[in-house]
């Protein structure tokens, strides 16, 4: 797992206190298992979570299938990112996506330099 990826859990932990024990179990040590890096559009980042994984409660979800992940400013993206987090119908995390806004996201790694702001 790279920095970045890693950067976002803990930015989950410590945003969403009510779901830290159901993010930890999912995603604290999980595999990454894919990255698809869209030519310059973000990248989406697919995890194998840890087995035995404790789901985000309903009420956290309240009906849809993704949250707000934290917005990326780097002087790499002219206007910055979102990211997303995507859950299975079980409440577990599927998939990250990270959606450059200028379509300036690199091609074949995250930016070095970033800070995370809250959407």
């Amino acid at each position: 797992m790279e920095d970045l990826e890693r950067n976002i859990i803990l930015w989950l932990l410590d945003t969403y206190p009510s779901e830290r024990e159901a993010f930890a179990s999912q995603l604290l040590g999980a595999k990454v298992t894919e990255r698809e890096f869209t030519n310059g559009g973000g990248v989406f980042i697919t995890f194998k979570p840890n087995q035995n994984s404790m789901p985000v409660s309903s009420n956290f979800l309240d009906g849809l299938t993704r949250t707000n992940g934290p917005e990326i400013s780097s002087p790499e993206l002219q206007h910055g990112a979102t990211v997303d987090i995507e859950f299975d119908n079980n409440g577990i995390v599927d998939y990250v996506e990270i959606w450059a806004m200028a379509g300036d996201y690199p091609n074949d790694r995250h930016p070095d330099t970033y800070v995370f702001a809250k959407p």
